[in-house]
This record gives structure tokens, C-alpha cells and sequence, in this order.
């Protein structure tokens, strides 16, 4: 999946490696999947955001589910979402989670959204708008399913592959049987 998405996007293997060390404690903290973080990376680069700053990026969503500063709280609220929710939410599906926060930030008009985070500080507010872009491009959820589907196909390809075999083998031991019974009656000629 790491792969797909490395070439899907302007991410090196390199930069994974770099956003990673900032996201992976941050994202194992919240619950977040290894394949919902690798996805969310993915869909953040195809939004425009810089690898130097998507590690950051995802620390801060982290930094946003336990906060308990009003101005988070209430950010959450505005925008449709109870932090501890979100938070739990997070723990049990991960993947869900994002595709609900990506999905709500990208049905919301722009001036509640603008309302909803007006308190932020600049970094705060950058992560969400983030997410919202997201949510307004349908990156993550192309990068979401694409292992399992990569793994779909392998599997149709294998069959596929077995099955056509299997007639390359029957046909070459009819034509092997065909040319065999004419040799022999040539011989008994």
C-alpha cells in the first residue's frame, strides 16, 4: 500500500520515512490505523500540503482529540462532532473516522465553517482545513481501499491465470494425443 501511494503521489519512500517519525507516535496515540495514517498521508500530499508539514499535520489532529482547551471543544461541537466521541471513534475504527470528519468538513457551507474554527490559532486551523480539502477531493477514500483492492485483484488475476493454464495444458495434451495418433499410423503404414 505504501508503494502505491508513494507513486500515486510527489511522496518518496524517503519522506514516509521523515513524516513518519512525527505521525506514528501521534497516530498510535489516537488509535489510528498504520494503513489509515499511510492513507491519510497519501491524501494530504495530493491536497497540496508539503511532507515536511503532513507528519506535523497528523500530530495535531492527535493534539485536537485531547485537548480540553475551550476553543477546541468548542471548534469540534461547531463542526457537528463531540471531541471524546471523535476520540473513541478514532480507538475502535479509524478509517470510519476520517472518512466521517473528511465527509461532514466537506458538506459544511463556508460560512459555518469559517465560524466553527474562527477561535483556532493558525496551526489548529490549518490541520482542519486540511481535512476539509481532503474530504473535497475523495483522496483519502481513493487511498483507503486501495490495499484491499490490490489484493482483489491479485486474487482474480491468480485465478485467472490458474484457469488459463489449465486449457494451455489440456490443449497441448490434445495436440500432443492429435499428433501422436497420426505419427503412429504413419508408422503403421
Amino acid at each position: 500500500k505504501l508503494a502505491y501511494i508513494a507513486n500515486e503521489t510527489v511522496l518518496s519512500m524517503a519522506n514516509y520515512k521523515i513524516m513518519g517519525n512525527y505521525a506514528l507516535s501521534a497516530s498510535k496515540n489516537m488509535g489510528m490505523t498504520y494503513d489509515t495514517m499511510v492513507s491519510l498521508m497519501g491524501a494530504m500530499s495530493k491536497v497540496g500540503k508539503q511532507s515536511s508539514t503532513i507528519g506535523t499535520t497528523i500530530r495535531r489532529l492527535g493534539t485536537s482529540l485531547k485537548d480540553q482547551s475551550d476553543s477546541i471543544i468548542n471548534t469540534w461541537r461547531k463542526l457537528g462532532f463531540e471531541q471524546d466521541k471523535v476520540a473513541k471513534s478514532m480507538r475502535v475504527n479509524s478509517d470510519y473516522t476520517i472518512k466521517a470528519i473528511t465527509k461532514a468538513l466537506d458538506g459544511m457551507s463556508d460560512e459555518k465553517y469559517r465560524e466553527a474554527t474562527k477561535d483556532l490559532n493558525v496551526l489548529m486551523k490549518d490541520m482542519f482545513d486540511t481535512l476539509r480539502d481532503i474530504g473535497d477531493s475523495g483522496f483519502y477514500e481513493e487511498f483507503s481501499g486501495t490495499y484491499v483492492d490490490a489484493i482483489e485483484q491479485a486474487e482474480k488475476v491468480s485465478a485467472s491465470f490458474s484457469k488459463n493454464l489449465e486449457k494451455l495444458r489440456n490443449s497441448f495434451f490434445k495436440a500432443a494425443a492429435t499428433i501422436g495418433t497420426d505419427v503412429m499410423d504413419q508408422l503403421n503404414k
